[in-house]
Order: structure tokens, then sequence, then C-alpha cells
């Protein structure tokens, strides 16, 4: 028998908070009926209104709290509610880490039919707060001025945001001179909009490296250096001694890919230093490195510790190579596969500059090259880092009839996650899970897992 819909749109209920979601929802329950709320605290009773009803689950927005959770936290940010970047700051730090967990664990129980499996003590952060090296802002009017900001949540709406706690405050305090100085000039600037597809300033990026070095992109829709491009850069300089590079980034593409192909550097070197070991890493404006390097160091000893040595190592979804370039010295040499060329030709240049060369960039797509390379390199153990969708099913079909000893799977969504182990659990044993909170007061969850291939 069906079960009947218990509440209706429009209607206002008193509820329990009971879980969180991944995806960033709380989780509550009404007569066994599941409703989703934003920003609600498990161990809370709040009055909630419905905004919109399906067959089985609501979702609901949180009017006010009846009675607060013992694990609540007071969120110190003002635009926490309204900016799309935390989803749990409202929740002590070590909780938000439990519910990270029990819901990789549940991911694996429920998907990939594993049970109790081996989840190590996670990776996290002594101090959550200003942990990201990187920010990409959109930029909008308001009031007669010029603010740069961030989506809201569940829109592309832009909020004003004039100081984000997750982000390394060396960006803040660049950002608010960049944001002066646009005001300063703002007679001589348009700023691009979505709508009409017109404007000349797209976004801004700013992006630092562990020395607390700045890289500044101005990403603009012409190749024409206005005179407002100048004069801020010329303020940034003035302003910030850590500035090591400013550059302009033409995107004349429409959609909202964040970056062009092509750059024009403004002032200092179009690329920050980023060393490790005795490895010199140049990072552009488009190239991809962890966005965090306690994390990112923690993820290479993790690497070092778990491959083998004197292996042919394969790398795929491998950006810069940033994750087994360290291990060069340990294996024999390392394939690294990666679809973006500005990651491609950054990791030649790399390995050019630190004279690496047991290092071999292929510019393809994984599922396009996996097969060939596993044969011609002899492949024996493998780390692969996809998107958020997960491994392409060629990829997981090749990898299932391979000999490959050994995988390292990193990955930043564990439903997708645990949906490939149920793929390749036929072949491989899934012998350990390390989770890494990486973004920290966000629902998003990071983690490390090694597999080993059973014997026939």
């Amino acid at each position: 028998m069906k079960q009947k819909v218990p509440v209706a749109k429009g209607e206002e209920i008193e509820v329990d908070i009971v879980d969180l979601a991944y995806g960033g929802d709380s989780i509550s329950k009404y007569k066994d009926f599941t409703i989703f709320l934003p920003y609600g605290v498990p161990g809370s009773k709040v009055l909630a209104k419905i905004i919109e009803v399906k067959k089985n689950f609501a979702s609901g927005k949180i009017i006010k709290c009846v009675k607060q959770s013992d694990i609540y936290n007071n969120p110190q940010c003002p635009y926490f509610g309204m900016c799309g970047g935390c989803d749990w700051l409202n929740i002590k730090y070590q909780k938000q880490v439990e519910y990270k967990i029990n819901i990789l664990n549940n991911n694996l129980s429920r998907i990939a039919g594993l049970h109790n499996i081996k989840i190590q003590q996670p990776i996290t952060y002594q101090n959550p707060f200003y942990y990201r090296n990187r920010a990409q802002y959109k930029i909008k009017y308001e009031n007669n001025k010029i603010k740069l900001g961030f989506f809201k949540a569940r829109s592309h709406e832009i909020i004003a945001i004039e100081k984000c706690l997750i982000i390394n405050d060396e960006i803040n305090k660049t950002a608010k001179i960049i944001q002066n100085g646009l005001n300063e000039k703002i007679k001589d600037i348009s700023v691009y909009s979505e709508t009409n597809k017109r404007g000349y300033l797209r976004y801004i990026t700013i992006k630092i490296n562990s020395k607390q070095e700045v890289l500044v992109t101005f990403v603009v829709t012409s190749k024409e250096k206005k005179s407002f491009i100048d004069y801020v850069s010329n303020k940034i300089i003035n302003e910030n001694k850590n500035v090591k590079g400013i550059v302009l980034n033409i995107n004349k593409n429409e959609g909202n890919t964040v970056f062009g192909d092509r750059e024009i550097t403004v002032y200092g070197t179009p690329y920050i230093e980023e060393r490790y070991n005795d490895i010199c890493y140049l990072l552009k404006s488009a190239s991809f490195f962890q966005i965090n390097f306690f994390i990112y160091t923690k993820m290479v000893e993790y690497l070092a510790k778990n491959i083998s040595n004197d292996v042919n190592l394969l790398d795929l979804y491998g950006g810069v190579g940033a994750l087994t370039l360290p291990l060069k010295e340990k294996v024999h040499q390392i394939t690294v596969v990666d679809n973006e060329t500005s990651n491609i030709e950054m990791l030649k240049e790399i390995c050019k500059k630190n004279n690496i060369k047991n290092i071999f960039p292929v510019l393809s797509d994984a599922e396009n090259v996996i097969e060939r390379i596993l044969y011609e390199r002899k492949i024996q153990e493998i780390v692969v880092d996809p998107p958020r969708k997960g491994l392409h099913p060629r990829v997981l079909h090749i990898l299932k009839k391979s000999n490959v000893r050994n995988i390292i799977y990193i990955s930043c969504n564990p439903t997708t996650f645990a949906r490939d182990i149920m793929e390749l659990k036929e072949k491989y044993f899934l012998k350990e899970v390390v989770p890494m909170d990486q973004f920290a007061h966000t629902y998003h969850i990071e983690l490390m897992a090694k597999l080993e291939r059973k014997r026939s």
C-alpha cells in the first residue's frame, strides 16, 4: 500500500532534524515521511514551511528553531544561509566530520553492498578556517558600486562578499584592494552580463601558494587591455608586496567556463611557484592544484606509502601531476593522462624546469588511451582522480580485465565512488578508505582508497 503524503505545499509543521544528507540539506521526519531542510542541525526541533512536495519526500525551509541542538555552532559569517559556499557552518566542526563518515559508510553499504569497510582516521584541519588557496569572484553592480562576490545558495544570483571565512585571508585582502581600485575607475568599466552577453570584465580570480605569494587574473572578453586594468594592477602592486603576477585572460566564449585559452601578462610572471620536496610546480590561472597545501602533503604521503617501489605507474585524470611527481624517485616511470591542454603543457614545463626524465604526459580523455597505455607502458599500479561523475564505463571495463595490481582511487563524490567500487569489487578488494575533510563547513567529502587485485 502506498504511503499517503502527510504534508502539503505551504503547510507549516514542527519537525525534529535527525540526520544530514549528501548535498548539504538536513533530514527531518514527519509521520515517517522525509523532509529535506537547508541549514538544519541534527538534534534540533524546528518549525518548517513546506516548499515542494513529491510522492516520496518534501522539501522546505526553516522558519524558526524551537529547540536548539547540542551540536549547534553559532556561525560567525554574516553571509551564512545566503551565500552558497558553506552548508554546515552552524554545526560543530568535529560533528561535521562524523556525519561525512556516516554518509560515506552508508553509500558503501547501500550502493556497493560492502559492510564493515576499514575507514581510517580522517585527515582534518586543526583550524578549519581560511584554508582555501584560490577564489573565483563574480562581479556585480550594487548601489552604483562594483562588488565582488559569489553565487547565492541554489541560484546564479551574485551576493557581494566583503570577507570569506574559508578563503585564505591574503586572498580576502587582495580582493578588497581590487574592489576599491575598480570603484575608483567605475566609469571606465563594463561588467559582463550573462544575460545579454555584453561587457568586458567577466571574473577575477586570485590564487596563492604556501608562501602566501599571489597571482591575480582578470578574465575579460577582449584582448584589448583597457586603461583601468593598468590602474588597478598598479594599486595591487603598491598595496600588496606578495603579488608575483597579474594576468589578463581572454575568454570570448559564452557559457560559464571561467578561463579562455589566451593570456597576456600584465605584471611579473603568469604563474606562481609551489614547492614540495625538491619539485617546483608552476601554477597558472587555470592550473589544477589541491585547494589546501596541508591536505595536499597528506595525500602525497599516502601515495608514497601505498605505491610500490620501481613500478610503472599510471596517473589518470592527473592534472599537472601534482600528486605523483613526488614519487619520481620511488617508481620506475609515471604516465600522466589529462584532457586539459593547459595542464599537460604546464606538466611538460614543470618536468623541464625540474629536469625530470621519467614522466610521460599524455593529452587525452582517459577512456580513449587507458588500454593502449596499460599494454605499451606495462603498467603495474594506477592512481585515478576522476571528476565528480566518477570513472568512465570504459575505464572500469578495462580495469576489470587488466592485470593492474593496485589502484589508488581519489574521489570527491562518495556516491559515484561507491558505484565504481560496486563495479570493481568482483576483481578488486577495497582494503581501506581514508576520508579527507578538504572542504570544511561544506557537505563535500574527499577520500583516498586502496584497492588490491584479488587472487584468481
